[in-house]
Parts: structure tokens; sequence; C-alpha cells
């Protein structure tokens, strides 16, 4: 849901709007990343025909196919969900690739935000200083401190505008890193057109996190930080 990316829990309301809002259209299928009861609740209420996802602890009371994932099972998540998009296909599944695909509309918006802005494609270095946040979750410790953000934004040379981008929950973080830097701070985007502006960096310095596998679903050249996960199971291929 593009309006609340930085993975809020959701009001009682809000879901149950967006329940609604996705249910009138009717889908054929969906797929469940999420082994929590809240997903799968919503899955049912949204009445798709097939809902494949992944089970923990024999959780599976509304999917029709399923997957058994176990914490420490060695998978990493991409294999994991290539798997789970074969039950959708009924086709086995393939070597994992990333792949995005940005709407004319989302691409529009961006390159006018970005032309607001003054700033070119392939000429500016997003710096995404969020991560770590899912909902009913927060882990602090995957995000690199802000005054080291601060450190490198420093030594990047003057003529290459650099983006710091977060969610409006990374309100904080965001704004510490720019604190005394030329950096331009930016929370109020939504998930889509902040991936089409990603799409258009120079390169990308991330924790773990969404911004992460934006960049290398566009093959945007990214240095991404790992503190308490391992990157051999969370990393894009």
């Amino acid at each position: 849901y593009p309006r609340c990316w930085g993975s809020r829990r959701l009001p009682l309301g809000r879901w149950l709007k967006l329940v609604i809002q996705l249910r009138r259209r009717h889908y054929d299928a969906i797929m469940v990343a999420d082994v929590g009861r809240s997903p799968q609740l919503m899955a049912s209420c949204i009445g798709a025909p097939l809902r494949v996802g992944f089970v923990y602890k024999n959780r599976r009371w509304a999917l029709h196919q399923w997957i058994t994932r176990h914490p420490g099972d060695g998978m990493p998540e991409i294999n994991s969900y290539e798997k789970l998009a074969g039950l959708l296909t009924g086709q086995p599944s393939t070597a994992p690739s990333y792949v995005y695909q940005i709407s004319q509309r989302d691409g529009e918006q961006a390159a006018a935000w970005l032309r607001q802005r003054q700033l070119l494609a392939g000429q500016f270095i997003v710096i995404a200083p969020g991560g770590g946040r899912n909902p009913g979750t927060d882990m602090p410790r995957k995000r690199w401190l802000p005054e080291r953000f601060r450190y490198v934004i420093d030594r990047i040379p003057s003529d290459i505008p650099v983006l710091v981008l977060g969610a409006d929950i990374d309100y904080a973080i965001v704004s510490e890193v720019c604190a005394a830097t030329r950096a331009i701070p930016v929370t109020q985007l939504p998930l889509e057109i902040v991936a089409a502006v990603v799409a258009q960096a120079r390169a990308v310095l991330c924790n773990d996190s969404v911004i992460m596998h934006l960049a290398a679903c566009f093959k945007i050249p990214t240095l991404a930080l790992f503190g308490p996960t391992n990157p051999y199971l969370l990393a894009p291929p």
C-alpha cells in the first residue's frame, strides 16, 4: 500500500478501507509473503479464489496452498519468494531475478519532481538511512548511525547532488542525517514515486531496506549496509 510504505501498522479504519478497495478489483489470486495472521485475514477478506503464502507453526487457515518456513532454515528470501510465485503460476521456480515495472504515470511524476529540483537523471546520489521497520517490529540496529552517513555526504564532490530518502516515519533520522550538510531531505513521496526516482540515481547508499531492493531491480550501483541480518539470506541476487 504505497501511502504507508514505512511499514507502520494500519489503524483498523484504514485497514478496512484498504480491504474494500482491493476487494472491488476482483483479483484472481493473492500471494501472502508474511507469516502473520493479519495478512492472511486481509487476503481472505479480499476474496480472491486462490490464496498462497508462507506459513509458520501451521498457521494456514486462510490459504489454499503454502510453503512452510522455519527460522534459520537457510533459504535466501528471493528463492523462497520464487517458490511462492511458482504456486501461483503452476510452473516450477526459475533462477531468481528482480523486476519492478514503473508505470508511465509514475515515471512522468518522478521526472517532473526531479525537474522542479533541477536534478538530472544519472547525476545524483541517493542515501537511505531508514530500514529495519516492519509491521509491529522495529530493529534500530539495522540502521547505520546518522553521523556516519553525514561523514560520507561531506566527502561526496560538491557538484554531485545528494538526496536522503525515507518514509514519513523516517523523518527524524533523515533530518538528523541532513543536518549541517547540503543533502536534500525527502520523506513525503509515495513508494511508487520513490521507486521511479531511485531508478534515475547515479548510485545508492542504504541500509538493508526497501531502497536496497528497488536499486537492485534497476541495477543501480549500490552499497548496502548489513548489521544484525545475514546478507546471504536477504541481499538481492
